[in-house]
């Protein structure tokens, strides 16, 4: 009986979640999970378990049907742009990589065990073709702790066979000597085994991937940094993404939600009490399984196919945080209980159990639209610019949630933009509550020095912006923001300073009007200007780089603006095609890919295409937030950390921000395309 393992995990995660700083958005994951487990209970006690199977495994065809349109998609554009060159040089990544691989694992496990048992020569053929499909496209997804997790719940399936079907490996040995057609098979998959090595290689260096040994060496150390600060209990779930801002500067580090191990996630979520909870589901999984495969007879294919997806799942959670891929796990747990005996409860104690935690289950599932309701009601007015009522109904949701920070967040936001003191101190007020219980987002503490800057506080603005800087000592936003409020503090000094650090962090602020509006400004920009910079790739180093199969986007768009400047347009256009292919390492690279899309239609002079791809850059790099310039192009944090609505504005509008010149230009070449294509 697994229910009550998993019940009694569940039970640990919710308790280490009472003691979170920001109990909503543990809820939230919990909530997720629990419901997982309660799909379990439904489907082992449902009738037409073939149908539950058989239903899981169509829908995971038509995902790989999918994923293979998209990789004959990506192949087809190389080829219309590299024609004759069979072998693209660029690195091909599935989309959705690790959670496309995680799931392919789980069908490539019971596809597997379907071939090798079936009774007909139709049924071997579709299922072995299923089973090759998903293992060539886990290749594809560049997930090497999927492949880890492949050759896993492979061991599993051979010694499943080997222990409990001993019959039929003397029956597959006895074939292989004497069939031709088994010795032919043999061989090619030793070739084929062979041919992934050196495929592997080729694979391995995709611009996404660090060396095997220091991929996750960022995300490990931060979740037993946080594990020992509450050992016992832990911190609740869906918390790892604060110590991560509280270890490194986002910018320019991304915001990672979990520590790329679902174990360590389980310490940091609810500590020893949590790891303890998880032991005694792996030993009662353990023991299960074993009954399982002993008593099993017409069903042994697909529940040795659960014991082998189970050990893949377990195998890639080592490398990710596969409980946080809802598709994955939610097909998981149908497998897994389509495969159970019937849970039933003839003990008082249990059945009191199963309806206090399904009963949980239930209440957390109402609780959280009534909770996000008002949420998603005033975020959909503050995006109207209707600031009086998003503010109400963000009192309501903070009335519902008093520690969920994003409630308290946009409130803020909705404030600061209204008119008079009652309305600055309310927006101080509730960024303040949004800091309490989400302290290390530095956004938060930078939107507070703005409003204490606007109220007159100036000693609070600096305390306030300081601990952004400190933060996100990698932000041009904040230290631009510093050297502001250090300016009108009389320190100019410190003022130049900060002024440097921005212009260092992000050269293009320079030149702009915002540098002439001051002395101090001006001195600083000059300064600056002095300095002797890194020189960017020339054209030769740019070549060499995308003749390696290591180049990035931002590499051949570089190259497709040097060759456009020489005026070949043909091939200014293949590089810029060959950055359609290519990985992006920062969304704000797709501005530049689009502003390069408007040179190259306005050198054909194909005015209207030259407006729309102008616009969409101007559009990107005008919108400012907490990673600068390109807003537009990443999703909001609350919706990123958190799951739940936001708007994309993120800044107060007290916090300074303006246009730099290269903007203004390109937004004057829009017009002027504008008025040609017009004509």
């Amino acid at each position: 009986m697994l229910v009550f393992p998993l019940a009694v995990l569940w039970l640990a995660l919710g308790l280490g979640s009472l003691w979170a700083d920001d109990r909503l958005r543990s809820i939230l994951t919990l909530w997720t999970i629990g419901a997982g487990i309660v799909i379990i209970l439904i489907s082992a006690n449902l009738e037409r378990k073939n149908e539950i199977r058989l239903a899981v495994m169509a829908i995971g065809g038509l995902l790989m049907l999918w994923s293979w349109t998209d990789a004959i998609n990506w192949y087809l554009q190389w080829l219309r742009v590299s024609p004759g060159i069979w072998f693209p040089s660029i690195p091909f990544r599935l989309n959705g990589s690790n959670n496309i691989a995680a799931y392919l694992n789980l069908l490539m496990m019971f596809g597997v065990c379907q071939m090798f048992f079936a009774n007909l020569a139709w049924k071997r053929a579709a299922w072995g073709a299923y089973s090759v499909s998903a293992f060539l496209l886990i290749y594809l997804s560049s997930s090497r702790g999927a492949w880890v997790a492949a050759a896993a719940g492979f061991a599993v399936l051979v010694l499943g066979v080997l222990y409990y079907r001993p019959q039929v490996w003397k029956t597959w040995w006895k074939s292989l000597q004497t069939s031709a057609w088994s010795k032919v098979g043999l061989a090619g998959l030793v070739l084929l085994g062979a041919s992934l090595v050196a495929l592997y290689l080729q694979q391995s260096r995709h611009p996404t991937h660090g060396s095997a040994l220091s991929s996750r060496s960022e995300f490990w150390p931060v979740a037993w940094k946080a594990f020992l600060q509450s050992p016992l209990l832990g911190h609740g779930l869906n918390t790892y993404a604060s110590f991560w801002l509280k270890t490194y500067s986002c910018p320019p580090q991304e915001v990672f939600l979990h520590a790329h191990n679902q174990y360590l996630d389980v310490l940091v979520s609810a500590g020893l009490m949590g790891l303890c909870a998880l032991i005694f589901l792996l030993a009662k999984l353990f023991t299960t399984l074993r009954s399982e495969l002993s008593r099993a007879e017409g069903e042994f294919p697909w529940v040795l196919g659960l014991a082998g997806a189970l050990c893949a799942y377990l195998v890639h959670g080592v490398f990710d945080g596969l409980y946080r891929m809802p598709f994955v796990s939610f097909s998981l747990a149908l497998m897994l209980g389509a495969a159970l005996q019937p849970v039933t409860f003839s003990n008082r104690f249990y059945q009191t159990f199963k309806a206090v935690f399904c009963g949980l289950v239930v209440l957390a599932g109402l609780y959280i639209p009534w909770v996000l309701q008002p949420l998603s009601d005033g975020i959909d007015l503050l995006n109207q610019n209707n600031y009086s009522q998003a503010a109400s109904r963000f009192e309501v949701a903070v009335q519902r949630a008093p520690t969920f920070s994003v409630a308290h967040q946009h409130a803020g936001l909705a404030y600061s933009h209204l008119l008079g003191e009652e309305n600055l101190d309310s927006a101080i007020q509730h960024f303040q509550m949004a800091i309490a219980a989400d302290p290390h987002w530095a956004l938060h503490h930078a939107n507070l020095a703005a409003l204490y800057r606007a109220r007159g506080d100036i000693p609070a603005a600096q305390a306030e912006i300081e601990q952004a800087v400190r933060l996100s000592s990698k932000s041009y936003l904040y230290w631009m923001n510093k050297a502001v409020i250090a300016e009108e503090s009389g320190a100019s000094e410190d003022a130049h300073e900060a002024y440097l650090s921005a212009l260092a962090l992000r050269p293009r602020l320079y030149p702009a009007k915002f540098w002439f509006q001051t002395s101090i400004r001006a001195d600083a920009a000059l300064d600056y200007s002095r300095q002797a910079g890194s020189d960017p790739l020339n054209k030769q180093e740019l070549f060499e780089i995308a003749s390696s199969g290591a180049g990035k986007a931002v590499d051949y768009i570089a190259l497709s603006a040097f060759l456009l400047q020489e005026g070949d347009v043909d091939q200014a256009y293949h590089y810029l095609n060959l950055a359609d292919l290519a990985y992006y390492s920062d969304p704000e690279e797709r501005a530049e890919y689009f502003w390069q899309s408007a040179l190259l239609s306005a050198a054909e002079e194909d005015w209207e295409s030259a407006v729309i791809w102008g616009r969409q850059a101007v559009k990107a790099l005008s919108t400012w937030g907490p990673y600068g310039m390109g807003a537009s192009l990443r999703a909001p944090y609350a919706k990123e950390v958190f799951g739940v609505p936001s708007t994309i504005d993120q800044l107060v509008p007290q916090l300074v921000t303006f246009v730099p010149e290269f903007v203004t230009e390109r937004e004057k070449l829009v017009l002027e395309w504008t008025d040609l294509a017009g004509r």
